[in-house]
């Protein structure tokens, strides 16, 4: 134990004890079957009811004022009423195996020390939700800025004659345009009936549709009219009811 415990002296919270110091604190885990490397994992981890260990917060070793109060409020994280908790050695091969039987994301929501699920582990909170799509939200970020910081092709790459030439073509479409737009359309020839002169407007083309929705609207309108003058006439030669006439 005295070996072990001058090996945990490299780290550097543990620098400023001794080994026969270090022993007091730790002789209960080693005699639970937790190796050094359990409590190096220990001192970086804390267990969790509704999944694996989770890293915490750890200070620069140049402001602890007391490392030993520091190791033993540490190791209190991995103590029950019973004692010491099974090592993380044993809870990883236990995940393992579940991993293998219900899969990986079950094997994430096994209790620490925990041997099998339970159904309400399996139960998913609105939290897990959120979780779930921050974890989305961030892959997607580190995506997309792998793909703008990536090193683009050199085809991809702007330079100043690729400028000019999409300037060029971009303003010779503009003028196309413009060329299209002021062109005047060619004239008919009267003869063929299709032009402007007299010939075509003396002799409209009743066959098409257009013709005759345009016929039935000039024959809806000199209906109106014709009845509006006849609502005058009719208006002027009857005489007007007593109270309109005092009216006017």
């Amino acid at each position: 134990m005295l070996a072990a415990a001058a090996e945990l002296r490299s780290d550097p919270a543990l620098r400023r004890l001794t080994p026969r110091w270090i022993r007091a604190i730790v002789r209960s885990w080693w005699e639970a079957g937790w190796t050094n490397n359990d409590l190096r994992y220990a001192l970086e981890y804390r267990p969790r009811q509704d999944g694996r260990a989770t890293p915490v917060h750890r200070c620069p070793a140049g402001q602890l004022r007391r490392p030993d109060g520091w190791l033993r409020h540490r190791l209190s994280w991995w103590r029950d009423a019973h004692g010491p908790l099974v090592s993380p050695t044993v809870d990883s091969r236990r995940r393992r195996s579940a991993a293998l039987v219900r899969g990986h994301a079950a094997a994430q929501r096994l209790p620490y020390g925990a041997t099998d699920l339970s159904p309400t582990d399996l139960q998913i909170s609105s939290d897990d939700h959120r979780a779930a799509r921050s974890a989305i939200v961030r892959q997607w970020a580190a995506e997309f800025t792998a793909r703008r910081n990536a090193v683009r092709p050199a085809a991809e790459v702007a330079t100043v004659e690729s400028s000019k030439r999409y300037y060029r073509r971009i303003s010779r479409a503009l003028d196309e345009g413009r060329s299209r737009r002021t062109a005047t359309p060619p004239l008919l020839d009267p003869a063929d009936g299709h032009g402007g002169g007299p010939a075509s407007s003396a002799s409209p083309d009743t066959s098409s549709p257009r013709n005759h929705e345009s016929n039935a609207l000039d024959e809806g309108r000199t209906a109106h009219e014709r009845a509006l003058a006849r609502a005058r006439a009719e208006r002027t030669s009857r005489p007007l009811p007593r109270a309109h006439r005092r009216l006017r």
